[in-house]
């Protein structure tokens, strides 16, 4: 390729990364229900097992003081009977912060959930229980922080490691009671079949108190991607990574430049498959709500390639996934005009960083019951859920989304 051509490419990429999706016009995404038997319920989460397999998982408010943790299976389109984790009446029950569910091999499954631990408003701990039998039984659950302070623990990301183990991270507050370095830090720990703990580690002394994590596993090793927070209170998307066992520092995907003196509790959404590694995440930098995604090629270390996704009144709550060829970013939108209501939409993007129009999926609620929206797919279908909020009730939906793209 000559000198000429190379500068027509270069000029031609620079433009189709920084188009003014505003201007980008909106399609509505065909969706299906499946029906998931619930009553009450909210804080959906899915998972996809590494063979393919989907879960979710989901809190059912039983009455006003009882809790249950339960998961379901999608096998042939549809949802398995709802199998119990565990259930209490001292839970920490909260729309960002909420339980999750992986599976580690065709036996094995790993559940977390939040737990007060004393009459703070913010003091609970993260527990976690594994099952031996595909979720039939469940052992008893183990803390898998061992400071022993009354803080805030929890925005909880679970991955199955390659030995049959299960890693764990999480936003940790033992600091938070001091009077001196206060700071909410990023720890993890691993976790073996008998509940034991090793490689217990602080990723970042100093993030974000209430924004979620995520993790994704490549064949390089685990990537947690996660809100940072510097002195100067600019809280960007920062991410670390561990090479031949041993965790990088943080680094920032992109450096949005977005101060702001409170926690916008808006975590960010990773996905991987082989050497690309993709992120979505919200920011409000300079006043100017928008959801991106970036792209590495090269295992997560480094992102060249970040685009926004939003059509110019994001509010964020994003997800991402790698299907196939393309890249499927979810997130939600103000409706201009009903400030009380959103919308939930999706956008494809292809490894070549072209994008398709957006697709709003459904109107939901605006409020903090509605939750996080999830996706995951599977067998090249869109799967999504999220909680339906009605006059007196909340409802887990799940859907099969088809575009036309």
């Amino acid at each position: 390729m000559n000198k000429q051509l190379i500068v027509i490419f270069c000029c031609i990429l620079f433009i189709a990364c920084n188009t003014d999706t505003k201007k980008a016009s909106t399609a509505v995404a065909n969706k299906t229900e499946i029906k998931l038997k619930t009553k009450h319920s909210g804080e959906p989460n899915l998972h996809s097992s590494n063979s393919g397999d989907l879960f979710i998982s989901w809190v059912e408010y039983e009455n006003d003081s009882v809790d249950v943790l339960k998961f379901s299976q999608l096998k042939n389109g549809t949802w398995t009977e709802g199998k119990e984790i565990s259930r209490g009446q001292n839970w920490f029950v909260n729309w960002a912060d909420f339980p999750s569910i992986i599976s580690i091999n065709d036996s094995t499954m790993t559940a977390h959930w939040l737990q007060t631990s004393a009459s703070g408003t913010y003091d609970y701990d993260v527990r976690i229980s594994q099952s031996r039998d595909g979720g039939n039984t469940w052992k008893p659950s183990i803390i898998p922080h061992r400071d022993g302070i009354n803080a805030e623990h929890g925005f909880v990301s679970l991955l199955p490691c390659p030995e049959g183990k299960t890693l764990a991270v999480w936003l940790d507050g033992r600091n938070t009671k001091n009077e001196v370095n206060n700071a909410m830090t990023l720890r993890t720990a691993t976790i073996d079949h008998d509940g034991n703990l090793s490689d217990e580690s602080e990723l970042d002394s100093r993030v974000c108190d209430c924004c979620q994590t995520g993790a994704t596993w490549t064949s390089k090793g685990p990537l947690v991607v996660y809100r940072d927070r510097t002195e100067d209170e600019i809280r960007d998307i920062s991410y670390v990574k561990k090479t031949n066992g041993v965790w990088s520092k943080p680094k920032s995907i992109v450096k949005d430049n977005w101060k702001i003196s409170g926690c916008p509790v808006n975590g960010p959404s990773i996905d991987s498959h082989d050497s690309l590694v993709v992120v979505s995440w919200f920011t409000s930098a300079d006043e100017e709500p928008s959801v991106y995604a970036a792209l590495s090629r090269d295992y997560g270390e480094t992102f060249s390639n970040h685009l926004r996704i939003d059509e110019g009144n994001a509010i964020g709550r994003v997800d991402i996934k790698i299907d196939d060829n393309r890249i499927i970013v979810s997130w939600m939108e103000d409706n201009k005009d009903n400030k009380q209501d959103a919308e939930i939409k999706l956008r494809i993007i292809q490894p070549d960083f072209k994008t398709s129009q957006v697709f709003k999926v459904a109107s939901n609620s605006s409020s903090r019951a509605s939750g996080f929206p999830q996706l995951k797919t599977q067998n090249n279908n869109i799967i999504m859920a999220w909680t339906e909020v009605g006059d007196t009730s909340t409802l887990v939906k799940t859907y099969k989304i088809q575009i036309d793209e």
